[in-house]
């Protein structure tokens, strides 16, 4: 995976920030998952998984900050899931993941109000980009204090 120059500096610079943020993964894939949580666990002190979108419905209850979730699932796809959350919750960012570029799917995506759209595979400079985008609207940075889940001081 290559990484530009300027994404070291974000990784100095944003790390203990991630590291203060929970992240929620959804990918049916059983291999993309371990190896995307495990990626994912570099950055972020708390990673939960889910292998579709039914469980990760039950899974938030534990308040994550961000959501990283795939497209094409079996049971419960990533725009069905992102629709649900929407009407629970509209300030959770969402990245969705997919392997095809569908432009109907992003117009789709745009609508719910996703924060991002990677294709698989993920290169980690991509992710990364992704992953500032969504500190810059959580409006985390080192000024402000994260005491929890929609609590700044």
């Amino acid at each position: 995976m290559p990484i530009r120059k300027n994404i070291g500096l974000f990784v100095s610079y944003k790390l203990e920030i991630l590291k203060k943020l929970k992240i929620l993964l959804i990918e049916d894939e059983f291999l993309v998952r371990n190896q995307t949580q495990k990626i994912l666990g570099v950055f972020f002190n708390h990673v939960i998984v889910a292998a579709n979108g039914i469980e990760a419905l039950e899974l938030l209850e534990q308040s994550p900050d961000l959501i990283l979730c795939d497209i094409k699932m079996p049971q419960m796809d990533g725009l069905t899931f992102a629709k649900r959350l929407r009407a629970i919750n509209n300030d959770t960012p969402i990245i969705l993941l997919t392997s095809y570029s569908d432009q109907e799917t992003l117009l789709k995506a745009v609508n719910l109000g996703i924060d991002g759209y990677l294709l698989k595979p993920i290169e980690l400079d991509q992710l990364l980009e992704a992953l500032e985008r969504v500190v810059k609207k959580l409006k985390i940075n080192e000024d402000i204090v994260l005491l929890g889940k929609n609590l700044t001081y």
